[in-house]
């Protein structure tokens, strides 16, 4: 990773009271299945793999983490908006981010890559092809 989720968390919501781990560890996870497991963005499952394994990582349970992910999911997107960084993070300007999960993808490419989401896909569309669409070898 070229940056650390947690100072990529940082760096979005400034000095703040809130335990960013729980958000942390869930951007860390998605890299690792994105970019190291080579698990394509649809087949992510995120309330049955991404978000218990991050509650193991805080030894909490599943359910009080997934609420504190989104929770500070949709808190970065609010904030992303508020001071006009979407298009700086995610690479095009936009009104509504979507699901808790679409951030946690967005922060989790720019982690690993050093690229906003869609620059990356342009950058480097291998990386974000299913197995399915990679041509078979004769």
């Amino acid at each position: 990773m070229q940056i650390y989720p947690e100072v990529l968390i940082r760096t979005i919501l400034g000095m703040t009271r809130k335990n960013i781990h729980p958000l942390s560890y869930a951007v860390h996870i998605t890299a690792e299945r994105l970019f190291v497991q080579h698990i394509s963005i649809d087949d992510l499952l995120f309330t049955k793999d991404i978000y218990p394994a991050a509650a193991k990582l805080l030894d909490k349970k599943p359910v009080n983490v997934t609420r504190r992910i989104e929770r500070l999911a949709n808190h970065c997107q609010d904030k992303l908006l508020a001071d006009g960084l979407v298009e700086k993070y995610i690479g095009k300007p936009a009104d509504d981010l979507g699901d808790p999960h679409d951030l946690i993808i967005y922060l989790a490419v720019y982690a690993y890559l050093g690229e906003p989401f869609y620059k990356a896909l342009q950058l480097y569309p291998e990386l974000f092809a299913s197995q399915a669409d990679l041509p078979s070898l004769p």
